[in-house]
Formats: structure tokens, C-alpha cells, sequence
């Protein structure tokens, strides 16, 4: 079966089933929109991030989270990249912030390691 995933502004990730038209599987969890939905680990497991400041790590095909990564502190995290091995994930937070987890199972409420992204000011030439 040839499947695909989305997600919405509905607070939902979506897989469906491209040649059937129909959905296969939806993944409730998020309180807000969802953001991103990124495979990793050989693609058996996705990430999907929301507006509500969550990051939630799922099994494909299993509409269960493995994995809440969830803080009062967390920013809203718009872009995810994973690492080559697919065990860990980066996410671009909008703190201004590069935040890395593992993809593996389990809670999370702080990240493996943060970076926070500085800009240093142009000078000009007179």
C-alpha cells in the first residue's frame, strides 16, 4: 500500500493511501496546528511539531506517541532536520535557538543540547 503523511491546521497528522484516495491513519495529539512532520530512524518513526509548543515522536502507522517533548519554557519549533544515522533530530526553534533530541522512545522536557543562534551587527566601510 502506498501511503503518504501530512498534517493540517487541525491539529491533526495525516497518512492516507494515495491509490485509494482514502485516509489510512490520523494522529491526534496536538492542541494547535501542526508545524512539521519529519521522518526518522529509516523512516519507522516521524516527528511532528505545533504551534502548542510540542514536539510529539511517533511509530508510523501506530496512532500512539512514543515519545512527548513538551516544556513551559519551549518555543514553537517550525523546522526539524535529522541527523544522517536518524537517530537524533534538530529543530530550529523560534527562541532563536537549534535544539537536538533523540528519536528514540520515552519523555523528554529537555533537549540533548541547545545552541543559540547570534547575528553580529554590519559595519560599513567610509
Amino acid at each position: 500500500v502506498s501511503t503518504q503523511s501530512t498534517w493540517e491546521k487541525n491539529k491533526l497528522a495525516v497518512q492516507w493511501d494515495a491509490r485509494a484516495d482514502e485516509i489510512v491513519q490520523t494522529y491526534k495529539e496536538h492542541l494547535s496546528a501542526v508545524n512539521t512532520v519529519t521522518f526518522v530512524g529509516n523512516a519507522a518513526r516521524f516527528v511532528t511539531t505545533s504551534d502548542d509548543k510540542a514536539m510529539f515522536v511517533w511509530d508510523y502507522g501506530v496512532p500512539v506517541v512514543i515519545k512527548h517533548i513538551r516544556d513551559p519554557s519551549m518555543h514553537s519549533v517550525p523546522y526539524v532536520g535529522v541527523s544522517p544515522n536518524g537517530k537524533w533530530f534538530a529543530g530550529q526553534s523560534l527562541d532563536n535557538r537549534i535544539v537536538v533530541y533523540s528519536a528514540q522512545g520515552g519523555s523528554s522536557r529537555t533537549p540533548r543540547s541547545t545552541s543559540r543562534a547570534t547575528s553580529t551587527p554590519a559595519t560599513r566601510a567610509g
